[in-house]
């Protein structure tokens, strides 16, 4: 459903049909790749989903590189909500051992502490 609502209004906002959306390199790539039906849907959507919401989608790609940059480690997720609607931070620290928790936990109290994530709270109050 998402497809077929994406493909009509991105063609409303642009003034061109269905077919000429399918037509365009970007997503003819995506059809003619040697992928798997549901791994084809996936990246149409994808596409489909940048060209609808291409703001949401550029602050979404803005946030994770802010995640990416604070170098927190694989025991650190930082989360954001769905669709980017609201301005809360979930954050999600994974320790086997209690060395690994203080290391963990050190890493992310440092970047707030050095307000390394202020900007993704700009990005976020953006999104609303």
């Amino acid at each position: 459903i998402d497809v077929m609502t994406w493909l009509e209004e991105i063609s409303l906002r642009d003034h061109t049909s269905p077919a000429a959306l399918l037509g365009t390199r970007e997503i003819r790539e995506v059809l003619s790749a040697s992928l798997g039906r549901g791994d084809r849907l996936k990246r149409l959507k994808s596409v489909l989903r940048a060209k609808r919401y291409p703001r949401l989608v550029s602050l979404e790609q803005a946030l994770e590189a802010e995640v990416r940059a604070l170098g927190l480690g694989s025991a650190v997720r930082i989360r954001f909500p769905r669709a980017l609607e609201g301005n809360e931070v979930t954050g999600e620290v994974r320790a086997r051992q209690p060395a690994a928790l203080r290391a963990a936990v050190g890493r992310l109290n440092a970047a707030v502490t050095e307000g390394r994530f202020d900007r993704m709270f700009q990005l976020l109050d953006e999104a609303s």
